[in-house]
């Protein structure tokens, strides 16, 4: 008698385990539907042509500067801080053209 009575007691602890977990992934689920799919949809149309304005130029320039470091690095090894003279001289030249 005693082994049903805590056979029982056992399987609705697991039910309410088992309510919990779908309850828990329920929430998640609806969350998901109704919060972060519509307002992810509300950002990326605000974003997107935004981020060409501002953003997409920092991105741009960034990637710029990696492709031209990337090159620029067997020059600063042969020629140390010193190769900084050439950019600088470049920037000056370009600026008294422009002027």
């Amino acid at each position: 008698m005693d082994h049903k009575s805590n056979y029982s007691y056992k399987e609705n602890y697991v039910w309410k385990y088992v309510v919990a977990v779908f309850l828990l992934v329920g929430g998640v689920i609806a969350l998901v539907k109704w919060a972060i799919i519509p307002n992810s949809l509300v950002f990326i149309n605000w974003f997107v042509p935004n981020f060409w304005s501002f953003f997409g130029y920092i991105l741009i320039i960034w990637f710029i500067f990696k492709v031209l470091s990337f090159f620029w690095s067997p020059i600063h090894f042969m020629l140390g801080k010193w190769s900084y003279l050439i950019l600088i001289a470049t920037a000056i030249y370009i600026i008294m053209q422009i002027s």
